[in-house]
């Protein structure tokens, strides 16, 4: 698959993500829950089967340290982004500006170093379309999840639709920089692999927590929570 269609892909995913919270009254929004635990079940899945061990057999047992440093990194991140990695749409009140770029700031970091492990699993068909579905279907509640939050913190609708437009960017043009490292051999072996191991530990504990947290205060949806898991576990057996 050539890289423009990738960076399509992933664009489009994370603005339809962003669009849908313009279309999708707040009430009916449990669709998007629904989509998130499968996803996390889904990533958390491939992960462990796919891309750590890859990682591994590739660069050397050294990434699985910087696995663990991702994992708690992603907890340091977290308290900046307020959790809208993983869909979260639970702030409801404005936001004063130093939160809303702490939350804007995370959110990029996050979305700019999840390109690292698309590039370099490239060469490896199954793990590399594994991945791309993963995380195209990761950027739909998360795009949806900062819209959502963007609702009470920007005036118009305007402003929403071009900060929705800019972070959906941040994924494709990190791809672009990722890919042109790797090529011109910018990044040695050992630091590509540390990167690497960084955002396997991030994605390891974003996925962990959709899976373990509750979905809602109301504990509405248990039973579909199950099946969404299965789901996602199921899809990511035919890689």
């Amino acid at each position: 698959m050539s890289w423009i269609i990738v960076i399509v892909l992933i664009f489009a995913s994370g603005f339809l993500g962003g669009l849908l919270s313009f279309i999708v009254p707040h009430e009916k929004q449990n669709f998007i829950n629904y989509l998130l635990i499968a996803t996390g079940a889904y990533l958390f899945s491939i992960l462990i089967r796919h891309i750590i061990p890859n990682a591994v057999t590739h660069y050397g047992e050294y990434v699985l340290i910087w696995v663990l440093v991702g994992f708690f990194l992603q907890h340091v991140i977290q308290q900046f982004s307020q959790g809208v990695e993983h869909g979260h749409t639970h702030i409801h009140e404005h936001l004063p500006l130093h939160k809303l770029v702490y939350i804007l700031l995370g959110l990029g970091i996050h979305a700019f170093f999840e390109a690292a492990p698309l590039v370099e699993s490239h060469s490896s068909e199954n793990i590399f379309s594994g991945l791309l579905i993963g995380l195209i279907l990761h950027k739909i509640p998360e795009c949806f999840a900062l819209a959502c939050l963007l609702s009470h913190s920007v005036k118009t609708n305007t402003s929403r639709l071009f900060w929705i437009f800019l972070f959906s960017l941040i994924t494709p043009f990190a791809i672009l920089l990722f890919q042109s490292y790797e090529q011109s051999n910018l990044f040695s072996f050992q630091k590509f692999g540390a990167v690497i191991g960084l955002i396997c530990g991030t994605l390891l504990h974003i996925s962990t927590t959709i899976i373990f947290e509750t979905t809602n205060n109301k504990h509405q949806i248990k039973g579909y929570k199950i099946l969404c898991l299965i789901t996602g576990f199921s899809l990511s057996l035919f890689l």
